[in-house]
């Protein structure tokens, strides 16, 4: 299945100042997968070890490139050539591997290199380590996007409609009934790819939940992986995200039997291994919005809405019965938006994500995500049915004086002016703005269309 990912290692490997590059991701989002058929596409000769199966050698530390790569050789029984690709994955079972991408870089660079892990932030947040500042390139990977699993299934007159849509504002009825029902797919499957390749490849949504189900034991194994934590806490929070994704963290609603400060460095382990992501309050006074960001202020969503909807036990035939309503309740619709969003940045960029609250006696006043689009913050808005209150968003707008707004909901695309009376200090006053609503799975291009004006 092809990725955009491999645009971007197009570009790397073209590069005049190629540096080695480190993938980051959670596990199973594809990252070895990835470099193999990249490396096969281009037609370069593979040279591939994994450090959890020769992690412990002491060959890294010497420093020397040319001992290194000799034993590298004979670990894989291959030659490095001038047309080889090396792939050191699980790179985070040896730190000192790490560091030594610098000599790489410096005594070697005509070899191009990648590496990979799926614990590696817990290695890159150590200190007991040189980190080759300079001398390395990173990329975040995710599981698969919408849009790359619409590719999977060869569905490129699809993929012509989002594109025509977001641009043109209007979408074909056809084109909008398939897409929703893949969305409604998307949703149940998600975009981990061996659960999107069973799903197309024969083994159906019940293959798809068989890897889900293998995919959430393999995660629980690697807590005891994580260092010297309390397992029995990450397994609380592991639960919990998946349930609660899109609440604002409150650790006395968690567990009663916890500390605060325990909970969120449980929470922290899951955020450090990409299976969780959290999204801060920012007050959203300006550029950039982490200036406004409020870090005890936050929110978390899972990283996979197939993974989500099987933790929180939901059957394909639930989708049946009542899509909408369960779709909101579960918080589904606000996790495809989510992980979407988080990718926004094709990879270059560490996820981050913002959210505005404003909480008040009388009530909270609350926009699902905000972004910006060069000096203009653009709210988000995400409804799971057809229609919806948006009072939270009136409040916002007259309260930071923006003038346009997106919304992702169940219906085609449209725009409209929206005309509402606030509710202020003094009384009332009245706002006006421009609604830009979208279907929920037009998220990813619409945002990414914004982003390209943007550079």
């Amino acid at each position: 299945m092809k990725r955009d990912a491999e645009i971007f290692l197009d570009a790397w490997i073209s590069s005049s100042n190629r540096k080695p590059l480190i993938i980051r991701g959670a596990r199973q989002v594809g990252k070895s997968t990835l470099v193999r058929n990249f490396a096969a596409g281009k037609g370069l000769h593979l040279v591939e070890i994994n450090l959890e199966q020769s992690g412990k050698s002491n060959f890294w530390k010497t420093n020397q490139v040319n001992i290194i790569i000799r034993e590298i050789e004979l670990i894989a029984n291959k030659h490095i050539t001038p047309d080889s690709l090396l792939f050191i994955d699980e790179i985070q079972e040896n730190p000192a591997a790490i560091t030594a991408l610098r000599y790489f870089y410096e005594e070697v660079p005509q070899i191009p290199v990648i590496a990979a892990g799926s614990l590696l932030e817990f290695t890159l947040n150590n200190t007991g380590y040189s980190m080759p500042v300079g001398r390395v390139q990173f990329y975040h990977l995710y599981p698969m996007t919408f849009k790359e699993v619409l590719m999977a299934g060869d569905e490129s007159l699809l993929l012509e409609s989002l594109a025509e849509a977001s641009k043109e504002g209007e979408i074909p009825t056809t084109a909008h009934e398939k897409l929703q029902a893949l969305w409604k797919e998307f949703m149940f499957v998600g975009g981990m790819p061996e659960a999107v390749s069973s799903n197309l490849q024969g083994g159906g949504l019940k293959g798809a939940r068989d890897v889900h189900r293998s995919i959430v034991q393999t995660f629980r194994y690697d807590f005891g992986k994580y260092g010297k934590r309390n397992i029995e806490r990450i397994e609380t929070l592991f639960d919990y995200v998946p349930v609660h994704s899109g609440e604002k963290i409150k650790y006395s609603n968690i567990s009663k039997n916890n500390q605060a400060r325990d909970l969120k460095e449980s929470l922290d382990c899951l955020i450090k291994a990409r299976i969780a992501f959290p999204v801060y309050h920012s007050d959203c006074s300006g550029i950039p919005l982490k200036s406004g960001e409020n870090k005890k202020v936050y929110k978390c969503y899972f990283m996979d809405t197939g993974l989500s909807s099987y933790m929180q036990g939901m059957k394909w035939r639930d989708f049946q019965l009542d899509p909408s309503n369960l779709i909101n309740s579960g918080k589904l619709t606000e996790q495809f938006v989510a992980q979407h969003l988080f990718s926004r940045e094709r990879g270059i960029e560490a996820p981050e994500l913002h959210y505005w609250l404003r909480e008040g006696r009388s009530g909270n006043a609350e926009v699902d995500f905000v972004i910006n689009n060069g000096a203009e913050i653009i709210p988000i808005e995400v409804k799971s049915g057809k229609a919806g209150a948006i009072r939270s968003l009136h409040q916002f707008m007259y309260s930071k004086g923006s003038g346009k707004a997106l919304r992702f909901d169940a219906n085609p695309p449209s725009q409209q002016t929206v005309s509402a009376d606030v509710r202020t200090k003094k009384g009332t006053d009245r706002i006006t703005y421009t609604l830009d609503s979208f279907p929920v799975y037009m998220v990813e291009q619409v945002i990414s269309d914004i982003l390209d004006r943007q550079d």
